[in-house]
């Protein structure tokens, strides 16, 4: 029997092409903070419960709903425990609440699930797949902040991996993505508009430019987390995209991404950005954007914008909080671009 992960009209994908193509996307991304071989485990189980007949005849026209994310959460546990559990028991309806060992079957927990009986019989997936051992990466011990920030990064490396992998297929490879400029591009850029600025003017745009020049050379300080206080009408977007950019460049990360917690003020810096660095190298992500992609009044960086929010691939982005940390498919993906950020 050919098992199936997707059909588009009279083209399907088999079981076996998604699980190692979204393996090996998964990989990659977990590559970037050490746990590729831990992604590859995880995304290897994440539809193994497809493998059921009752699942088959579903893609096949049967109606009703089959739960194909159980199956895969149990069999990644022998191996992975319950981190890829968590994940691959979420990877489409959410990270789950974890519960307690007193769940049972019949209850929607993590634990509850991992408990449940009477599954589908998925075991032909043993004649395809093989689940190897692999251990994440040491966790550093501060109150659960470090397990569940991991299980976050492994669950958007999943999704992310599950939905380009499924897209691409959709799409038959016709996907767009990147297109964006090296980020030492963008720098060199910035650094060309604002020498316009010296000499300084006035008084005011003199100490503007000593907020620059020090922003400017505190990018090349190490990895950490940093405050920079300037009044009103001191320059600071341009001097933090500065820092930023300069920062980036020195510690071979690929992203900038600027999260401000008002629609306006995020509509002003992504438009002050755009101006410096290229309509196409900036995403703007706020519940208020519509995108120009289609039509007569299509812009060149439109299709760039749609595309980029779910994974937000763009080298600067500027968002809401509320888009920067989710936990929900597909938006958990956009976890895959911290480690370059």
């Amino acid at each position: 029997m050919e098992y199936l992960a997707h059909t588009g009209g009279a083209r399907v994908q088999t079981l076996l092409e998604h699980l190692e193509g979204t393996a090996e996307l998964a990989e990659q991304f977990g590559a970037a903070f050490g746990s590729g071989d831990f992604a590859r485990m995880t995304a290897l189980a994440h539809d193994l419960g497809k493998y059921s007949s009752a699942f088959q005849r579903r893609l096949r026209g049967d109606l009703g709903r089959v739960d194909h994310s159980t199956f895969g959460a149990q069999a990644v546990r022998t191996v992975g425990g319950l981190i890829p559990a968590y994940c691959v028991a979420g990877h489409h309806g959410g990270l789950p609440d974890g519960g307690g060992t007193a769940d049972t079957g019949d209850e929607p927990t993590l634990y509850g699930r991992l408990r449940r009986k009477g599954l589908p019989d998925c075991g032909a997936y043993q004649n395809e797949i093989t689940l190897s051992t692999a251990k994440p990466p040491e966790i550093r011990p501060q109150g659960g902040f470090s397990a569940a920030f991991f299980i976050r990064m492994l669950f958007s490396c999943l999704v992310d991996a599950d939905y380009l992998d499924t897209e691409a297929f959709m799409s038959a490879g016709g996907v767009r993505r990147g297109g964006y400029e090296p980020i030492a591009v963008l720098r060199e850029r910035l650094k060309a508009h604002t020498a316009g600025f010296f000499p300084p003017r006035n008084p005011l745009n003199a100490k503007r430019c000593v907020i620059l020049r020090t922003c400017e050379a505190a990018g090349a300080w190490g990895r950490g987390l940093y405050t920079l206080t300037v009044p009103t009408g001191g320059g600071k977007t341009l001097a933090s995209l500065a820092f930023a950019l300069e920062h980036a460049v020195r510690h071979g990360m690929e992203r900038v991404t600027y999260v401000i917690p008002y629609s306006s003020i995020i509509e002003q810096t992504a438009e002050v950005f755009r101006e410096v660095l290229g309509d196409g190298n900036v995403l703007e992500h706020h519940s208020g954007y519509e995108y120009d992609d289609s039509g007569e009044g299509a812009t060149p960086g439109g299709w760039l914008r749609r595309t980029g929010t779910s994974p937000w691939w763009s080298p600067p982005t500027s968002s809401f909080s509320s888009p920067f940390l989710p936990a929900s498919p597909p938006a958990a993906g956009r976890f895959t671009a911290l480690p370059t950020v």
